[in-house]
């Protein structure tokens, strides 16, 4: 599907109120990288961050389609994706993986037709959102759940009594290394408190899995790795110090190494080592889980230990629930709870008292009811799929609330082992990075309505410069103007009076009986017909009156142009009288509304109040051609009506701006005061006009606006200012809560 090129979308020339409104500027301002093509696929136009993000600059891109900039087949995908959003003409959203100029990242595309004014499309814009981090973020996080469902599936197999620790050892080195890209991984068994080794299970990425009995016939890296963890070893057994574990980096690998270790015996290492190129970073929790994961390495040499002595597979399972940090219980099929045993981390559970008497009870006899419930359900269900499940609950000691999770696994013989973590640090810790984020996001709305007012404060500050040049350029030639009109009119009177004396002089000379002096005269009064010089003495006086009438007027738009000239100190509070804003005002816009409306004026006396004279003069200039420009749109066989009144009552002054112009819905009055918010085509208007108006009256002069309009009939807008401001009013910004706004 083809559609003609258009320039539908971009900004429009005309005599728009907002004439130094600046679009690409603001589409430059823009983080997102954001493009525009026609309906044929060639780029109409883009903004500063999507250069960036191609690595081109906007010459290299403009004029030119996907095939021109793009691999041949990334080109192809586009251009169908493109062809698809016409023709379902609908928003489009996608997720992709680009890569430009070597470097991949996760983005999300988002797309939509543009129109033209008959609403034919003629081409789309898009939108580019980089989720390369969030991606990124996920892959953690499946990387954790991967992790976790590991170290869950391990524990539950290692507590099982027809278990091999052998097989289970292994086995975790495979699932480990695949799940986190482990090149090499090792768990050294010791004998002798650590100083020999006696056995190494080694996983390669290569090779795979294997078992080495003998460390002379073993390779050279094996060895290696040996000697680092044996020196790890003695140094520890020198300092007599308990540590969790290491990570060792060289120029070729990165090595982590968590010491197995029964108390202060030393059972041997777990080992994991990444090529260079190849490192992961691992967070807390990956950290946490290898941890755990290493206790249960632990609990399985403490196993086979056992197992060579006792072969007792029983005391083999407790020892590895004794490694556990957390509550550890089994619950029978019917709900009795068998074993429980709270971890090294007792501290968190000063609620839970006695482990002791737990034993041989109902988890309903031990727990609250709404906690035993959950309790029940997760029993139930880990039973029934037969996969590790989990829940979280809260309960409250001391006026503290504690939450916990639960993990169950099933084991033996129908049973359950839950074990029970107190998380509260780490939800307190969740809660205060989404406070954090929320603060963040109030922020940057701030800062970007800041911004915006800055923005219309300096193109207020432009408009008055020009202004105060206009006024500047008429006043001079204007001064002198009137002054020779002065003088001329004196030069004018002195003239008529001597002619007038002359005229006397001709009637006397017309009665003398000189002949002579007789033909001269009539001679005279002839030139004069001729001359039509009664006419012109006639006509003088209402000429010079209605010059100077001309003039005066001059001198008004010139008062007018001063006063908006002083928008660029807009937050001076000073007298202000609201009746002569308003005529002011309307000198101003009276280009707007000459050919559009008349003006019905009922002002009533008011009070002087404190305001700032530029900022209320803006309001008023921003609602009239807003009435102006909704009675044009309405298109009337005949002027239409803004009437403006103004009174007052004890606290407030009121101005009142009223038209019978197109009106607005529903939908149009809940967004007319958010920033960016027109109905007016695109190049003529920029939506912030009355988003600052709702600013300079609420904020910045403790008044208010408000609105009402009926479709087809008419809008008023009521202005409300207080007869007395209290003194921080003036400092008040655009930061403070709108609340027309989402």
């Amino acid at each position: 599907m083809q559609f003609e090129k258009t320039s539908a979308f971009y900004p429009q020339k005309n005599n728009s109120s907002d004439k130094n409104f600046d679009f690409y500027g603001v589409l430059d301002s823009i983080a997102v990288p954001i493009f525009i093509k026609d309906s044929t696929g060639i780029y109409m136009n883009c903004n500063k961050a999507y250069e960036k993000f191609m690595g081109l600059s906007r010459d290299e891109i403009i004029g030119k389609s996907a095939y021109h900039i793009l691999p041949k087949n990334v080109a192809d995908r586009y251009f169908a994706k493109d062809k698809e959003l016409f023709e379902q003409e609908n928003e489009q959203i996608y997720e992709s993986r680009v890569t430009i100029k070597g470097v991949s990242r996760d983005v999300i595309f988002r797309k939509s037709i543009y129109r033209n004014a008959v609403g034919a499309a003629c081409g789309l814009v898009g939108a580019i959102i980089d989720i390369t981090e969030q991606k990124q973020a996920e892959k953690l996080l499946q990387e954790r759940i991967a992790l976790e469902k590991i170290v869950s599936t391990i524990s539950a197999d290692c507590i099982k009594t027809n278990s091999n620790p052998a097989a289970l050892m292994l086995s975790a080195l495979h699932l480990i290394s695949r799940s986190m890209g482990v090149e090499n991984s090792y768990i050294f068994i010791t004998s002798d408190d650590g100083r020999n080794m006696n056995q190494v299970y080694h996983w390669n990425v290569t090779v795979g899995n294997s078992v080495i009995l003998d460390i002379n016939s073993s390779k050279q890296n094996v060895v290696t790795h040996w000697k680092i963890i044996k020196g790890i070893v003695q140094g520890l057994d020198t300092a007599q110090e308990y540590t969790t574990h290491y990570e060792l980096h060289s120029n070729t690998a990165k090595r982590i190494i968590f010491p197995l270790k029964n108390g202060n015996q030393w059972l041997g290492a777990f080992n994991l080592e990444w090529a260079k190129d190849q490192c992961i970073e691992l967070g807390n929790e990956h950290t946490t889980l290898l941890k755990l994961l290493a206790e249960v390495f632990v609990g399985m040499l403490q196993r086979q230990q056992t197992e060579e002595f006792l072969r007792v597979s029983e005391a083999n399972n407790k020892t590895l629930l004794e490694a556990i940090p957390d509550i550890m219980a089994v619950v029978t099929p019917d709900l009795n709870i068998e074993y429980f045993k709270i971890g090294r981390e007792h501290e968190h559970f000063e609620d839970v008292g006695d482990p002791s008497s737990f034993i041989g009870k109902t988890v309903s006899e031990v727990l609250p009811q709404d906690v035993a419930k959950l309790f029940m359900e997760n029993i139930v269900l880990t039973s029934q799929t037969k996969t590790v499940t989990s829940f979280e609950y809260q309960i409250t000691h001391n006026q503290e609330i504690r939450c916990r999770e639960v993990r169950s696994i099933g084991i033996s013989d129908g049973k359950i082992l839950m074990m029970i973590r107190d998380i509260t640090h780490k939800k307190l810790m969740a809660e205060t990075l989404i406070k954090r984020n929320a603060e963040i996001k109030e922020a940057l709305a701030n800062l970007k309505q800041t911004q915006l007012s800055l923005v219309q404060q300096e193109k207020l500050a432009g408009i008055g410069q020009l202004a105060a040049g206009v006024a500047h350029e008429i006043n001079n030639p204007l001064g002198f103007v009137l002054s020779n009109f002065d003088s001329l009119k004196q030069h004018l009177i002195k003239i008529k009076d001597v002619y007038n004396k002359y005229r006397e002089l001709k009637e006397r000379v017309l009665e003398s009986d000189i002949q002579e002096l007789q033909e001269l005269a009539e001679q005279l009064t002839l030139f004069e017909n001729q001359k039509k010089i009664d006419y012109i003495f006639d006509d003088l006086e209402p000429i010079i009156q209605e010059s100077n009438d001309g003039l005066k007027r001059l001198m008004d738009i010139v008062k007018a142009l001063n006063l908006f000239s002083r928008v660029d100190k807009s937050s001076e509070f000073e007298g202000y009288d609201l009746n002569s804003g308003i005529k002011t005002t309307l000198i101003i816009a009276k280009h707007e509304i000459r050919y559009v409306a008349e003006i019905e004026l009922d002002l009533r006396e008011l009070p002087e109040i404190q305001a700032s004279s530029g900022q209320i003069n803006q309001v008023l200039l921003n609602i009239i051609i807003n009435a102006a420009y909704a009675i044009k749109e309405k298109q009337m066989d005949k002027l239409g009506m803004i009437k403006i009144t103004s009174y007052y009552d004890q606290q407030y002054v009121y101005c009142s701006i009223r038209d019978n112009g197109l009106g607005m819905t529903e939908e149009t009055l809940k967004n007319i005061f958010n920033a960016f918010f027109t109905t007016k085509p695109i190049g003529q208007g920029t939506g912030l006009g009355l988003s600052i108006s709702y600013d300079i009256i609420v904020n910045k002069h403790s008044g208010d606006i408000s609105v009402t309009s009926e479709k087809t009939i008419g809008t008023t807008f009521i202005i409300k200012l207080p007869l007395s401001i209290t003194k921080n009013a003036e400092h008040n910004s655009i930061n403070d809560k709108n609340p027309y706004t989402n």
